[in-house]
């Protein structure tokens, strides 16, 4: 999928790089001394999900969807330039569909939806794309290694950042507390932690996060395969952005 279909040239948003310093500045420890250089910033996923700084486009950053089309280099990192570049296909899309009233943030998840799902329908890989991508996201969402015989863990605030990315709470209607209780029964009976680590929860093997992802692209790919959504680009200004019920938000 090319992700550049609407952005085109690279060029400075205003309005997105002034969103990305907001954001910076409101994740900004008290360790941290001094603000550095534009190109030397970057969020991470924690950063932009826990975030309750408004954007001035009615982009919602928490939308899987929307994250997944922000990291264009599917390293985890967010940079200035991933937002500039939303930003620009935001402004493109949104030209090209005049849409009507506040129907165009519903029609720009969608789109974002799709992008992500052309490219897991891409080929036979693109499952493992999509979890390599979530392992970047959680890794570098880490604020200190924590490995145990080549086994990934991962902190509560971490998994926490799924369970908002997910929609968990809207979707299941499930808590975080229960939510965690979930994952950990599921530690258990795959062997991942034992009962005394889970009382105490402190980390999370990675691999169950991928367990809870893989099982997250299966329901999602049979979802957009019986609703009959196109994967292919020219289809892109054809019935899936202008019906509103074609994708999910």
């Amino acid at each position: 999928m090319d992700h550049d279909f609407f952005s085109g040239n690279h060029y400075e948003h205003t309005t997105a790089i002034n969103d990305f310093n907001t954001i910076y500045r409101s994740s900004m420890t008290s360790s941290q001394k001094s603000e550095p250089s534009q190109q030397e910033k970057s969020l991470r996923m924690r950063n932009i999900v826990n975030s309750t700084i408004g954007t001035n486009y009615a982009i919602h950053l928490t939308n899987i969807g929307v994250l997944y089309l922000l990291d264009t280099e599917k390293n985890g990192i967010f940079t200035a330039k991933n937002f500039s570049d939303l930003y620009t296909t935001y402004d493109k899309l949104k030209e090209t569909l005049k849409p009507i009233g506040e129907e165009y943030t519903y029609q720009f998840h969608s789109f974002a939806t799709w992008v992500m799902y052309c490219d897991l329908a891409r080929d036979e890989t693109g499952s493992e794309r999509f979890i390599e991508w979530i392992r970047q996201l959680a890794i570098n969402d880490r604020t200190k290694s924590s490995t145990d015989h080549e086994t990934i863990y991962i902190g509560i605030t971490t998994l926490k950042a799924f369970y908002v990315l997910l929609d968990i709470q809207h979707t299941h209607g499930s808590s975080f507390p229960n939510f965690l209780t979930l994952i950990q029964s599921a530690c258990e009976e795959m062997g991942l932690l034992t009962p005394s680590e889970t009382q105490v929860p402190k980390r999370i093997p990675m691999d169950a996060i991928e367990f809870v992802f893989r099982n997250f692209v299966s329901g999602f790919m049979k979802m957009m395969e019986d609703m009959g959504i196109p994967t292919a680009q020219d289809d892109v200004l054809g019935p899936f952005v202008h019906n509103q019920h074609a994708a999910p938000s």
